[in-house]
């Protein structure tokens, strides 16, 4: 459990920072898209086109993550692992002296 806050606080801040890249009014890269899908502007491949597909799809799969996370989580709820077998005895051999 001491992995919590991190792991909550890299799950959010990400998300945000990328949310607000996809969807902020004034730069985001979803808003070109929309003009153009309803015809405010005619159609032009932009970079904001190709940026927008790839947070949304990196959105998809952090969200995979967690849904998979949570599923593992629950599965393996109380359970141990086994012991690892001991190590075999480690022998150092070493030379009487002089060179090889």
């Amino acid at each position: 459990w001491f992995a919590a806050i991190p792991m909550v606080f890299m799950l959010i801040m990400p998300a945000y920072a990328l949310g607000w890249n996809m969807f902020n009014e004034r730069t985001g890269w979803f808003w070109p898209l929309r003009e153009m899908a309803t015809g405010v502007v005619t159609w032009q491949w932009s970079n904001s086109h190709l940026l927008f597909l790839i947070g949304l799809l990196t959105l998809a799969l952090q969200i995979w993550m967690v849904i998979e996370g949570i599923i593992i989580f629950k599965r393996t709820r109380g359970q141990l692992e086994e012991p690892l077998p001991p190590l075999p005895a480690r022998t150092v051999t070493t030379s009487a002296g002089g060179s090889d």
